[in-house]
């Protein structure tokens, strides 16, 4: 059953950003021999150099000792989540979740800790909803529940733990580090030299200000054994005179595989969905030296991604900072009278191996969480605790601290995986199978071999892999049925089915052969990629008119445009933007491709696109986007522009109309919420010879349809009022709003 699977991938992206903050609240072991406490001598290789070793042994007794005279400490906390959606389907990313927190908290030594919240909001921008709406009184219940550990009316919930803040939950002397119901092995546990390296680092000298008192800090660096998700890099820095941690930032030896990791219950979502893979890119928290002498958590960071198939990326991050700290400081954080319609809720926590603990969480009303001067503004950008320098040098030491393989193992794609099994007019029914083999050096070879039973034509690739998503870089050979334009996904599930059904493929396609190379970056603003390429093109003709319609009709499927046949060697360059992902104000996103080769012929073209989401009034909203596209020198015909399609011009289809050059500019405008919006449109778009650019005649297309969740879902009816005087019922992935 797939539900299960995905909801588990929601609750996954969750706990994952749990890690190494709160340290494991359940000291019992599960049944997993994969990480063992046998104690047993440490392997020889275990340590780097004698003064390593010193300082880890001296680590592992300071890490079950809370700093001497640190008896409590009061202190403000700052947190915010976001969860949202993207991909290479999408040209913006969605904000599912976005949450901020600010809380007064107490923490003891003797583990009664107490919880003031302060502020809290909940906003949900793909459907646009938010707590500190009228609308959206479920959502501050949501928020009272969630931070007291209960329902308010539910006077029975004494079992519910409730919901602590991260610094709360920090337990230095655990051999675990949290993932939440999982959990990986702590470097600093005593049984993590059977499990990791450690190797000395770089050092760091501090001054304090107004004495001549200095803090020297020394880096330990932690290189997992094996490539597995249980297991970390680290990168630990401690304080030298009292051997306590100060600063760390871990990751996971390798991405977490739904496949190898997750639960062995037999349920599994289906192949076009899959592989589904998470990825933590750094889990990083830091300390202040409070006092000249106590270190005390006061920021946290975490970024992940989740993958589902190729099409679709959920980015996770979170992050705290600790401020206002007060150590030894007890004020009244709980009054002697409660207010009316606040919850004070006084639990005892008792988990196997340690001592019973009390934590008093004190909630106002849903109002006064909404409404609290504490919050920053919704619709501001998420402040990072940490400098973007700060993040990429801690990404590159963990990645170089990466264990030399991947994946453990041979793994096998096929079915509707990764566009696997496709149906189009060239190749009819195309299967394919593929296999991923793992390399030293954490490289990756994917092997691909296909078969198409219409053309009867063999394809397939051997692509090296290196690098993780965001920062990819790739080496293949090849020989594939390629399509020759930017704007339609033959390889899809989605048009596999068009044309099975209906015998609609208008997608243009020629016949690849060579090599290439490619470089991928990609963040949350942007996003690039860099092809070089040395490649044979074949023209390749309709090889099928097989579909389901034909039972009832004589339509046949349209003839493949011819391409020119020939060698070519040259590079392409893709960008994209964004900006914004609160569809209550202003959104922005665009995209930028570039194409030169030379050989058979010699050219040149490219593209550009923008495009703005803006409220308008009341519950009105509207989106414009345009852009142009040209070439130079003698173009072939696979790669002139075939525009067209609901990415583009909902008035035909992508590859039913070619040229040299094109114009495109739409609008739209509609009443509603993200979650549910009535849309009213115009598309224009005029294609032709480039020297007459100026002079092209538009197409225009006029019609109406509904969004679903911020237009990630859109189904549009369209007709064509200037060119081919059509109607056209479009059902896709990402409108424009």
């Amino acid at each position: 059953m797939p539900v299960p699977s995905l909801r588990s991938l929601g609750l996954t992206l969750l706990i994952l950003a749990l890690p190494l903050v709160a340290q494991a609240q359940d000291v019992a072991a599960p049944p997993d021999s994969s990480v063992t406490s046998v104690q047993l001598p440490a392997p020889a290789d275990t340590y780097g150099d004698a003064s390593v070793r010193a300082l880890l042994e001296r680590a592992r007794t300071a890490r079950t000792e809370v700093a001497a005279g640190l008896e409590t400490y009061e202190a403000q906390m700052h947190e915010r989540v976001y969860f949202g959606v993207s991909g290479e389907l999408f040209r913006r990313e969605r904000g599912i979740f976005d949450q901020e927190r600010v809380s007064r908290i107490r923490w003891s030594r003797d583990g009664n800790h107490v919880v003031r919240w302060e502020g809290a909001r909940v906003d949900i921008p793909i459907a646009g909803l938010s707590s500190q709406g009228d609308s959206a009184a479920g959502l501050g219940a949501f928020l009272v529940e969630s931070l007291s550990g209960r329902d308010p009316d539910d006077v029975d919930g004494e079992d519910d733990d409730p919901a602590l803040p991260p610094p709360l939950a920090y337990d230095a002397g655990s051999d675990r580090l949290s993932f939440g119901a999982d959990w990986a092995l702590n470097p600093l546990a005593d049984s993590a030299v059977h499990h990791y390296r450690f190797e000395s680092g770089d050092t760091l000298t501090i001054s304090l200000p107004g004495t001549d008192r200095r803090v020297v800090l020394a880096e330990v660096r932690v290189v997992p054994r094996r490539s597995e998700f249980r297991l970390v890099s680290a990168s630990l820095w401690f304080d030298l005179e009292t051997a306590g941690l100060v600063r760390a930032g871990y990751r996971p030896a390798r991405p977490f595989d739904l496949e190898l990791d997750g639960p062995d219950d037999g349920d599994s979502p289906p192949g076009f969905l899959r592989p589904i893979r998470a990825e933590i890119r750094y889990v990083t928290v830091d300390h202040g030296l409070y006092d000249l002498e106590f270190w005390i958590p006061r920021r946290f960071a975490f970024e992940g991604e989740a993958r589902v198939a190729a099409f679709a990326r959920f980015p996770i991050t979170i992050e705290w900072t600790v401020g206002d700290v007060a150590p030894n400081a007890r004020t009244a954080l709980i009054p002697d009278e409660i207010p009316e319609g606040w919850i004070l809720r006084e639990a005892e926590i008792e988990r196997e191996g340690e001592e019973a603990r009390t934590v008093t969480v004190l909630v106002p009303t849903a109002a006064e969480l909404a409404s609290s001067p504490e919050l920053t503004p919704s619709r501001a950008p998420a402040g990072s605790a940490f400098n973007r320098s700060e993040l990429a040098e801690l990404e590159a030491t963990l990645e170089r601290l990466a264990p030399p393989g991947v994946f453990p193992r041979i793994r096998l794609a096929y079915g509707t995986q990764e566009g696997l099994t496709r149906y189009n007019r060239v190749e009819g029914f195309s299967a394919g199978v593929a296999a991923y083999v793992p390399l030293p050096a954490r490289l990756e070879l994917r092997a691909e071999a296909r078969y198409g039973f219409a053309d009867r034509e063999p394809g397939g690739e051997l692509r090296l892999l290196r690098g993780p998503e965001n920062r990819r870089e790739e080496l293949a050979v090849f020989r594939r049925l390629d399509s020759s334009t930017e704007w339609a996904r033959p390889e899809g599930l989605a048009a596999s089915l068009s044309a099975a059904l209906w015998g609609s493929d208008y997608t243009p396609f020629h016949r690849s052969w060579g090599a290439e190379a490619v470089v991928k970056r990609s963040s949350r603003p942007a996003s690039a990629a860099l092809r070089l390429f040395a490649e044979r093109h074949d023209a390749v003709q309709r090889e099928t008119h097989a579909h389901l319609s034909r039972l009832w009709n004589d339509h046949d499927f349209p003839e493949n445009p011819t391409a020119d046949e020939g060698s070519w060697v040259g590079a392409a360059f893709d960008f994209r933007w964004q900006a914004g992902s609160d569809p209550r104000g202003l959104r922005g996103f665009g995209a930028l491709r570039m194409e030169a080769a030379g050989g058979a012929s010699e050219y040149g073209r490219g593209w550009l696109s923008a495009g703005l989401t803006v409220p308008l009034f009341r519950r009105w909203s509207g989106a414009v986007e345009g852009g142009f596209g040209t070439s130079v020198g003698d173009l072939p015909g696979q790669r002139q522009f075939y525009p067209g399609g609901p990415a583009l011009f909902r008035g035909s289809h992508a590859g039913q109309i070619s040229g040299e050059s094109f114009w495109f500019g739409r609008a739209e405008a509609g009443p509603g919420l993200p979650l549910f919006r009535l849309v009213g449109f115009v598309d224009a778009l005029a294609v032709g010879p480039r020297d007459a650019f100026w002079d092209l005649d538009p197409a225009v297309a006029v019609g109406a349809g509904f969004s679903l969740l911020d237009g990630m879902f859109r189904v549009d009816l369209s007709r064509n009022v200037r060119g081919t005087d059509s109607w056209q019922v479009f059902l896709y992935l990402d409108g424009l709003f």
